[in-house]
Order: C-alpha cells, then structure tokens, then sequence
C-alpha cells in the first residue's frame, strides 16, 4: 500500500503519463468544436432548394450558431463550475453527437433551426470549458496548448469548408445534404470515446495547495473588472477581424468585377494555420503578455490599409498576413482565462469573454453592411474591422505581464 507521503508522488507520474493522450483528447475534440458548424456553408444552396427557404432564412441557418454561442456561454460556465471541465466537454460531444445525428432528419426549417441550436448548446459548453481545462492539467504550458487547442478548432474549419462537397457529399453521401450531417457526427462520437478512455480526473488538490490558491486567487472576477472587459475586447478584436473580412472580402470582389474573391478568402482562411503551429511551438513565451497582442494588432492594422491600395495579386497575400494576425490575437485572447482567474472562476471569465467575442464578430460585419447601404461606399464596411485592429494594438499595449498574476503563480 502506497504510504501517505508518497501518494502525491505516484499520482504526478501517472498524470505526466497521460498528459500526451490528454493532449490528443482536446485537440480531437477541439477539432469536432468546428466541423458540424463549417460543413454547413457548402452545402447552404442544397438546404435552400430542398425546403424553399429564401435568402433571409438562408442566411439565418448559417448566423444563428454564432448568436447562440455568444448568448449561451455564460451560462455554460455556471454548468461548468457544477460538472467541472472535464464531465462539460464529456457532455457537450454526447449532445453534438446526438442533434448533429438528428439535424439530418430535419422535416423543415423550424426544426432545423430548433436542432441547430441545441447542437450550439453542446458547443458552447465544450468550448467554454477548454480554458478551465487547461488551467487544471496544463498549468505551465497555457499558451502551448492553447494555440494546440485552437489548431484543432483551425483544421476542423478548413476540413470541413474544403471537403464537405468535393469529397464527403459524392462520396460518402451520395449527394445527399441530410448524409452529410451523418458523416461528420461519427467523429465526434469518436472523440467522446477518446475523452473517456483518455482523460482522468484531476489532480486532487491538497489543503496546503487548496489554501494557498485561496489566498492568492484576486478579487471577483466578472464584467464589474475591467481587466476581463479589456480581455474580452482583445479577443472579441481577432474574432471581428476574421468574421468580418470573411463576410466582406467575396462581396467587394464581385463590387469590383474580380473573380478572385475566392482565392483571397481562402488564403485568409489557410494562413490561421502557420500561426496557429507557430504558437504552439513558442506561445508560451508570449501568453499573457502584452508583445503578442501589439505585434499581431500592429501587423493587421498595416495589412488592412495596405489591402486597399497593393496592386491586384498583392492583396491576396495581405489578406493572408491578415488571416495570421487573426489567429495569433484569438489564440492569445483565449489563454488569458487561467491567468485571470482560478478555479471555476477560469470557466465564468471564459464564459464572458467568450459571449463577448462572439457578439462583436456578429455585429462589426453587420454595422459594416448598414454604413455600406447608408454611404454607398464600400469601403466603408470596413470601417469596424479597422477600428477592431486599432482598438487591439491599444488594449494590447496597455495589458500588464498576467505571468507576473498571483493566481497564475498559485497554480503554475
């Protein structure tokens, strides 16, 4: 029988014995957080034929999982702070599961709609939870695996946007859009599985540690603080960045007769990919700092003016560099959580930056519509982009070293 003294011990070697399939697990899931959502763009002129829907409603099954997770991730982090983070990610891949499954026997609109928020609810609460998560197994490597974490979100984007009709529809679907909801549900079932077999318990926490965490965690986190306001703009400032170029890059290209809109919206969206690797492998040189959020507010502020006036061909590689600068400001806006709080307190400051993101990266691109149909200037749609670039390079420069936090210290 192990005595008392060393039971600490064996249970950190079993803990750093599984913390590479850990890895693996959130990874996995992070990936499946994306892939029922972007598969759904492609196959958008498939829906609209198949149940008459017109443009408006048509565009509403595509912005309605936005809306949802940005009105349901505070309260996914009250859930949170009950069932804790590993038993919320459990729950969330078994509803994705099960209403990914069942949006495939959508009758009409209305159920879609009902089955596509319920699906959104899985969502939030599996990607609320990721920060909390982290801060309990990886405490000393936030921002490496944050930004591993987010590859997963990345790559389950581009997956799903890029194989769901030239591959998944003729091949596993036999054209069929309902089939495509089936496909991309097994995946998720798998991770579920794999986060079972995989992710233990966490640590216990001793009196002593337990204490000491008490003593240092700061004061009541929530949207009294500014510093989660201020952490929640910068996040919500990458989320506004990518959203809203993604929205308006295939519109003002066809505006001005080009037919490469496409081209640049891809390598937008491709570019999160390098940055994303790239912090994998030294974001935690710069998670929670403020170098990180300057640099990549800067680098987009100058790639966005520069946009407008490159010569044609130039434009899609600042389109890219724009794309990156989204990726670092996300990636590093999403490690702050551990640093800002401890305990259940990372998964409510994660709730609330999370809600506020995803507001801002639905209303930026909806203000840029209404000064373009206002001023009839398309460059005017725009406008909230550029202000979001700014206002990051600003709140950046005024974020204090979050390393140097009593409750990162406590727990690191």
């Amino acid at each position: 029988m192990a005595t008392r003294s060393d039971t600490p011990t064996t249970a950190r070697a079993q803990r750093a014995f599984s913390l590479p399939l850990v890895l693996t697990a959130l990874v996995f899931a992070g990936f499946n957080l994306r892939t029922v959502l972007l598969e759904v763009p492609p196959i958008l002129p498939l829906i609209q034929h198949d149940l008459g829907l017109d443009y408006t409603v048509t565009g509403l099954v595509n912005s309605l999982p936005p809306l949802i997770l940005g009105a349901l991730a505070y309260p996914a982090a009250l859930i949170i702070g009950r069932v804790g983070a590993r038993g919320a990610m459990a729950v969330a891949l078994v509803l994705m599961t099960a209403f990914a499954l069942l949006r495939a026997t959508a009758p009409n609109v209305g159920w879609l709609f009902a089955l596509t928020v319920l699906l959104s609810v899985g969502i939030a609460l599996g990607q609320t939870a990721v920060p909390m998560f982290i801060h309990e197994y990886f405490p000393r490597f936030i921002g490496q695996v944050t930004a591993a974490y987010s590859t997963g979100l990345m790559v389950g984007e581009v997956v799903a946007a890029a194989l769901t009709v030239p591959l998944v529809l003729p091949l596993f679907a036999g054209g069929q859009w309902r089939a495509t909801f089936v496909f991309w549900s097994v995946p998720v079932l798998v991770a579920f599985v794999l986060w079972l077999l995989t992710v233990p318990r966490p640590p216990t926490v001793t009196a002593e540690a337990a204490a000491a965490a008490l003593l240092a965690r700061p004061g009541r986190v929530g949207l009294r603080s500014w510093r989660v306001w201020q952490s929640s703009l910068l996040l919500g400032g990458g989320s506004l960045l990518f959203f809203g170029l993604d929205t308006w890059i295939p519109v003002y290209y066809h505006h001005l007769g080009r037919s490469d809109g496409s081209l640049a919206l891809a390598v937008l969206t491709l570019a999160q990919l390098p940055a994303s690797l790239a912090l994998t492998a030294w974001g935690q040189h710069i998670a929670g700092r403020p170098i990180g959020f300057v640099l990549a507010g800067g680098t987009a502020s100058v790639a966005l003016i520069a946009w407008f006036i490159a010569p044609v061909g130039w434009d899609v590689v600042l389109a890219g560099i724009a794309g990156a600068a989204s990726a670092a400001i996300f990636i590093l806006g999403l490690s702050l959580p551990p640093y800002l709080a401890s305990g259940a307190g990372v998964a409510q400051v994660s709730g609330i930056m999370l809600g506020i993101s995803y507001t801002l990266a639905f209303v930026g691109p909806f203000i840029g519509g209404v000064l373009w149909d206002t001023t009839h200037i398309p460059i005017t749609a725009f406008i909230p982009i550029a202000l979001a670039c700014i206002a990051t390079t600003v709140l950046g420069a005024f974020l204090p070293d979050l390393r140097l936090h009593p409750s990162a210290q406590a727990d690191g």
